[in-house]
């Protein structure tokens, strides 16, 4: 017997700490059904540990890589792992692990009579790491643990659970139903969404989940940049200083109704039911936060579906400052106590924040996503300086 190793994308330390340090590698037909794994890894790092049965197909199938080509190889991967043949996909490992019952590991996890078997998605690698692992059997996926692995994934973990347990009374089924949440082990459990993601451009049912989430507390958009600049590094100083010293007094100074921030509203954290209708669901709320400006999730959604997506066609600013004139954001925003007019700048203001929340969050002024809010930011105060005279 070996004990898991680190070579390639093969399961090591990393799984060690999800199953147990006495976690043992084995031959794949040396192990009963419910002990034989198949390995996915990309970039040489595992990513998925699932198990050798069709049903892991209900949870691979409700996750997405970025990008069409990258979705349709995917949609490929989950076809032949459930025809059971993913063990000839290249770089795929199958594996056998004794040393922990993985049945009686799967119900101390999910505890109750529920009955299943555990599809593990491990997260990129970082601070904030974890694993998701996904309850599955015959019926479909009915629940989702959440294991920290990174050092800050425990902060992660019980933030989610904070929203979830505030939004619940707000979104009802919209979001995953906590189910428990253990403070000692680092671990959550949730209800699963049996819905597809949804990656429909910004519309009304989008801006619904904004109206729900909005507060009775207001504050001036100057109060809420001077906090943020209070919580700033002195490198963020000076484009909130200057923030402050080019938005027009009246915007800076007008009280408007602060919202609860999902803080990651992104297409791959959004699903949605066949019906053209249905509502939106949220998942992932491990970026929530109690109070923010109201265009805090609009802010967030544009930059990621304009910019980090397109990094090849990164729109020009009078472009992403038309995202602003849909018609329920307008309408949202006079809900908030804003004017129209008022809207290029709130913009703004939204994208510094959740930028300095990132970097709050544990993530660094060099992370792509951190740079990219505050350059976007930037640029958008130089192009609303020049338009305004």
């Amino acid at each position: 017997m070996n004990h898991l190793t680190t070579t390639s994308h093969q399961p090591g330390t990393v799984l060690q700490g999800i199953l147990g340090e006495n976690a043992t590698l084995e031959p794949f037909n040396a192990v009963p059904q419910s002990q034989q794994f198949i390995a996915l890894g990309s970039s040489n790092r595992l990513r998925w540990l699932l198990p050798a049965h069709p049903d892991a197909r209900y949870f691979m199938e409700s996750w997405a890589p970025q990008g069409f080509l990258r979705g349709l190889a995917w949609r490929g991967v989950c076809k032949v792992h459930h025809h059971q043949l993913s063990r000839l996909l290249p770089g795929c490992s199958a594996i056998g692990v004794s040393g922990v019952d993985i049945h009686e590991w799967t119900h101390q996890l999910f505890g109750g009579d529920q009955q299943g078997l555990p599809a593990i998605y491990v997260g990129t690698e970082g601070p904030r790491r974890k694993a998701v692992v996904g309850l599955v059997n015959k019926f479909g996926c009915e629940q989702v643990a959440k294991l920290a692995i990174g050092e800050e994934a425990a902060t992660a973990i019980r933030t989610e659970t904070n929203g979830l347990q505030t939004a619940q009374h707000l979104l009802g089924e919209r979001i995953p139903r906590l189910i428990g949440y253990d403070s000692t082990k680092h671990r959550s459990v949730q209800s699963f969404i049996h819905q597809p993601l949804c990656f429909s451009p910004w519309g009304q049912a989008h801006t619904e989940v904004l109206n729900l989430l909005q507060t009775e507390e207001t504050a001036s958009l100057r109060s809420q940049m001077s906090e943020l600049h209070d919580a700033a590094k002195p490198e963020e100083h000076q484009l909130i200083e200057r923030f402050l010293s080019r938005c027009p007094s009246p915007v800076l100074e007008r009280p408007l109704k602060l919202n609860r921030v999902h803080g990651d509203f992104i297409p791959w954290n959004l699903k949605v039911g066949s019906d053209p209708t249905s509502p939106l669901s949220v998942i992932d709320w491990e970026y929530y936060r109690p109070r923010g400006l109201p265009l805090s999730d609009f802010a967030f959604f544009t930059y990621f579906t304009l910019d980090f997506l397109s990094a090849q066609k990164i729109p020009s600013n009078p472009r992403f400052l038309k995202s602003i004139n849909e018609r329920s954001i307008v309408e949202f925003a006079i809900r908030s106590g804003l004017t129209p007019p008022d809207l290029p700048w709130v913009l703004v203001g939204a994208l510094i924040e959740n930028a300095l929340a990132r970097r709050q969050a544990g993530h660094e002024i060099g992370n792509a996503v951190v740079s990219g809010l505050l350059s976007r930011a930037a640029g958008l105060l130089n192009y609303l300086e020049f338009s305004t005279g």
